[in-house]
């Protein structure tokens, strides 16, 4: 591997350091980032295959990208699209705040109905126990009870006490 980079290192036999090469392994320690010797080797290696096959170099550039300038009008459509993003944003945020509130809400009143509906179920059983004990008592004494009790009696209609 140390050969082969050498070899890199050196311009096509003419015993010189590529230049290329060494301005991306200053910049590469300059910067922490391996991202220049990286391309340099690729374009290194790419040339060093053409070579062999007895095709022409290629004469590669790597361009950093410049920082444009904006007009002021798209400075301010920029300005513009970014205050009507953040009042969408907003919004949206409002919204979702309002619909979680609302389900809150809706959680809330399910709750409170259904601890109703169970209470009711605990009433009328209870009720139902009260009715079966009534009427196991009524069988049981079905012949002395019926002549005592006349149908029409408050003893008898007054089911919920």
């Amino acid at each position: 591997m140390a050969a082969t980079c050498y070899d890199r290192l050196m311009a096509s036999g003419s015993g010189r350091i590529d230049d290329k090469l060494a301005y991306a392994a200053v910049r590469a320690l300059q910067d922490g980032n391996l991202t220049p010797i990286i391309k340099e080797e690729l374009r290194l290696t790419i040339q060093s295959k053409r070579l062999k096959k007895g095709q022409d170099e290629l004469s590669v550039t790597f361009r950093e990208p410049s920082e444009e300038r904006l007009t002021e009008d798209e400075a301010e459509r920029r300005r513009t699209r970014r205050e009507n993003n953040k009042l969408a944003a907003q919004k949206c945020r409002a919204k979702r705040r309002e619909r979680a509130e609302a389900l809150e809400r809706e959680v809330d009143i399910l709750e409170s109905q259904n601890n109703e509906l169970r209470d009711q179920i605990l009433a009328l059983e209870r009720e139902r126990n009260r009715l079966h004990e009534v009427f196991s008592d009524h069988a049981v004494c079905a012949g002395s009870c019926a002549s005592t009790t006349a149908p029409d009696s408050p003893e008898v209609m007054d089911l919920t006490s």
